[in-house]
């Protein structure tokens, strides 16, 4: 049997299911493109061997992202400089952007973390200077919501 994917590897994963989003228009286009995508990463029919290789955790990240899709980046586009609208902000660091306010808001994870993780998937992924606008957004969002990440509500149950 295969490794589990660590932590690490199952965010970026949750960053490609992520990243998805913004190419479909259609949520029944969506929906077939994610099951696709859950079944091929893994994390689709748990009679499926390659299942294994996850905890679930990017699943769980993806649904979160979607579930609240609106209200996220309608926080992501309050913190942008007023001369940038939201749709000018590349889909890439859009995703990133999602990825790391959903770690923020509805996972367990210490913002800290949240936080580098997103700006490392910047590095490897995104511009040269998004690292620098993703973490910033990322810290606004963090204090902005510090209440409410105290509590710790979390979608993974850890």
């Amino acid at each position: 049997m295969s490794r589990k994917m660590n932590r690490k590897e199952e965010r970026e994963l949750a960053l490609r299911g992520i990243f998805q989003i913004d190419f479909h228009a259609e949520d029944a286009e969506l929906d077939t493109s994610l099951k696709n995508f859950f079944e091929l990463a893994g994390q689709g029919d748990p009679e499926d061997e390659v299942s294994g290789m996850t905890g679930g955790y990017a699943k769980k990240v993806i649904d979160a992202a979607l579930e609240n899709q609106g209200a996220i980046d309608a926080l992501i586009a309050s913190h942008l400089k007023e001369t940038w609208d939201f749709s000018r902000v590349p889909k890439m660091e859009k995703a990133i952007l999602r990825l790391g306010v959903t770690e923020l808001l509805y996972t367990k994870v210490p913002k800290e973390v949240a936080i580098n993780e997103a700006v490392e998937l910047a590095k490897k992924y995104a511009s040269e200077e998004s690292k620098t606008y993703i973490n910033g957004i990322l810290n606004r969002v963090a204090v902005e919501h510090k209440g409410l990440m105290e509590h710790g509500w979390s979608i993974s149950g850890n």
